[in-house]
């Protein structure tokens, strides 16, 4: 009885734990602000382990939008997500509650108070990667940090291809037209962290040099003093 009382007390410190060092704000903290203001279908704005996203829909058949993320076996796992709201297409905004977000199934599912305008959520990422299904068709854009790039071949990914530049810092890129259900992936890094890189590989190789140099010079000269008598 003693054991199972202190796995059920463990379980909740993790649960309770896990909350609190969750990246999500509380939803009363959200303000996606000019954050609506877009021309593109999708557009996801980065923060170091959130991301925002905003969303347009149109034409949407039903009032159940859907959000999720790929496992490590392939399958679709449920987003939790925060800051939830949807604006009409009048400009008005709604704030979507809890009880309209189902995160029970292998989607999350919000349910919308109409079938057109655009919500906006913020989700957890990790720090200097991005991973996220288009959940409509059409145009996706992704805002950068400021200061951070993803498009050096060995530091930076990003995916899929055909993307164009549209702002260099923060940088800004663009899918002219994607599917529902498309992953968009992004490995980012510090600007200036390649000059780094390379002054740090130099300096590995430098040291190295001085390394083989030095103890080639000791054999060298502990041969000459092993020969010097014989001679």
């Amino acid at each position: 009885m003693r054991g199972r009382l202190i796995l059920v007390l463990a379980l909740v410190g993790v649960a309770v734990l896990a909350g609190c060092l969750s990246p999500l704000p509380q939803d009363d903290e959200v303000d996606h602000g000019d954050l609506w203001d877009t021309n593109e279908t999708v557009t996801y704005y980065f923060e170091d382990n959130t991301f925002t996203a905003v969303v347009t829909v149109d034409g949407f058949e039903g009032n159940e939008f859907e959000i999720w993320q790929r496992d490590p076996f392939g399958g679709d796992n449920p987003v939790q997500v925060a800051g939830v709201e949807f604006r009409d297409t009048d400009g008005e905004l709604t704030s979507i509650d809890d009880e309209d977000i189902d995160t029970s199934g292998d989607r999350t599912i919000v349910t919308l108070p109409e079938s057109e305008g655009q919500i906006a959520y913020v989700a957890e990422k990790r720090s200097g990667e991005f991973t996220h299904p288009s959940p409509v068709d059409g145009s996706v854009s992704v805002h950068l940090r400021e200061g951070t790039d993803a498009r050096d071949f060995f530091l930076g990914r990003l995916s899929p291809s055909g993307y164009e530049t549209v702002s260099e810092d923060p940088l800004v890129v663009r899918w002219d037209s994607l599917e529902r259900g498309t992953y968009v992936t992004i490995e980012y890094y510090r600007e200036g962290y390649p000059a780094v890189l390379v002054t740090a590989v130099v300096l590995l190789v430098i040291a190295a040099g001085a390394v083989v140099y030095y103890y080639r010079r000791r054999l060298k000269e502990a041969e000459e003093a092993k020969l010097g008598p014989e001679m």
